[in-house]
């Protein structure tokens, strides 16, 4: 018999299945799927027969295999055998079951399924399709657009779809496809506060959707939080607490829906911080002895440390350019005394910080005292050491008529050496003992 048959839906059909030579002991099997309505009988006699009445919708091509089998002597046969239904123009109908909308994405490729009721032959078209867009049949009631919207191409597209049966029989579908602009964070990736002062950022995404929600991941400075307003933007806010001058690497991510999108951004967050002082405001060197001290100021970025008034020699002033200086050296022989230095740390952050430092350089023993610099150690003179140099009577008095006009004149009559960079400590001092040097000489030129 013929390896392949016809029939139709809704149509009674029979075909039967024949072997050769005639034998009576020959029986033939069928494996492989039917259409509903159709069976395979054995006749038990070398014939057999596909016979029925094919269900609506059940048009396709089914293939099948039959095996004659026979015994004395042992025999069998195979045939792949092809049942094509076709669909009646009665009994075929066809709608479309897919939505009759959607939406693609600028820049995206987009890919939207059709589905239909049939699953008989079905031919998909479609009218009016834009040129970037395009319709792919697959031949069984089932089909997809597929497309990939260019810059520009944003806004609705109106166009029919028609499903065709090999009947004739056919179904129409008004459908919409909606572009849109692909989601995408706005503003800037970086914003700067400082501590202390209030700061505000706002975070935007496009197209503007009140569907779209904005989350934060990362660590944020004490006193800044994130707000997502539900509206397609949020806000980063506070005022950073003292302390927290740095770099805060954040993700902000926006979603939406219709249809399911999402845009992410990394965000720097840098919290400026005005500089301050954080190490003491005074240290001891020693004369000869290796010394070092380090200064320290925080703020962000690492402030610039300077140092105005002259160093003991020996002694270098270093800035470390990472909000450390240092102090560092042997003073020299005969540099003992206090020094009051001025720093400064500036980092462009008001305001400028200041401090002053006080370096005392002791004298080793058996050194003398910088010219100039108050002794580490020694105070001033005691009454009773005045007293033993020489003795004031309340009757004495030091006028014009002595014929000294003034403490320089009296120094330079008592033959006085006095550096001019000499504190007022100082110079008072070789003031007071000049008084008693000439009041001494005056009473002995009186006696």
């Amino acid at each position: 018999s013929s390896d392949h048959v016809t029939f139709t839906t809704g149509t009674a059909g029979s075909f039967t299945v024949t072997t050769a030579p005639a034998v009576s002991s020959i029986t033939i099997a069928e494996t492989g799927s039917l259409p509903s309505g159709v069976t395979f009988t054995d006749k038990g006699n070398g014939t057999a027969t596909l016979a029925g009445t094919p269900a609506a919708g059940t048009g396709g091509t089914y293939e099948t295999t039959l095996v004659a089998s026979a015994t004395g002597p042992f025999l069998s046969a195979t045939q792949h055998l092809t049942l094509t239904v076709n669909e009646s123009a009665e009994s075929t109908s066809v709608a479309f079951t897919s939505a009759a909308s959607t939406v693609f994405l600028v820049g995206t490729e987009g890919k939207f399924s059709i589905t239909t009721t049939a699953s008989c032959p079905v031919t998909l078209t479609a009218e009016s399709l834009p040129a970037w867009l395009h319709l792919v049949d697959n031949g069984n009631g089932t089909g997809s657009l597929v497309g990939t919207p260019p810059a520009g191409s944003e806004g609705s597209y109106t166009f029919t779809l028609v499903a065709t049966t090999q009947g004739g029989q056919s179904a129409h579908q008004t459908f919409t496809l909606w572009v849109k602009q692909q989601l995408a964070i706005t503003s800037f990736d970086h914003v700067t506060f400082t501590t202390g002062t209030v700061g505000s950022f706002t975070v935007t995404t496009a197209p503007a959707a009140t569907s779209v929600t904005i989350t934060e991941t990362g660590s944020l400075p004490s006193g800044v939080t994130f707000t997502d307003k539900g509206n397609g933007t949020a806000t980063l806010a506070g005022t950073p607490a003292a302390g927290t001058g740095g770099t805060y690497e954040i993700t902000l991510v926006a979603s939406a829906t219709g249809p399911s999108q999402s845009a992410s951004q990394h965000f720097t967050l840098t919290v400026m911080a005005p500089p301050m002082f954080t190490s003491a405001d005074h240290v001891t060197f020693t004369v000869g002895t290796a010394s070092s001290f380090t200064i320290r100021a925080s703020g962000f970025p690492a402030p610039t440390i300077c140092l105005s008034r002259a160093l003991p020699s020996g002694v270098a002033f270093t800035d470390n350019g990472n909000g450390t200086a240092t102090l560092a050296g042997t003073p020299a022989a005969g540099t003992g005394g206090a020094y009051t230095l001025f720093l400064t740390a500036s980092n462009g952050v008001p305001p400028t910080a200041m401090q002053a430092l006080t370096l005392t350089v002791a004298a080793a023993a058996g050194q003398p005292q910088a010219p100039g610099q108050p002794s580490a150690t020694s105070s001033a003179p005691s009454s009773t050491e005045l007293s033993s140099s020489t003795e004031l009577s309340s009757g004495t008095e030091l006028s014009s008529s002595s014929g000294l006009t003034s403490g320089n004149d009296l120094l330079a009559r008592t033959g006085a050496a006095v550096d001019p960079r000499l504190p007022i400590s100082a110079l008072a001092l070789a003031l007071l003992g000049g008084i008693l040097v000439a009041v001494g000489r005056r009473r002995r030129g009186q006696s």
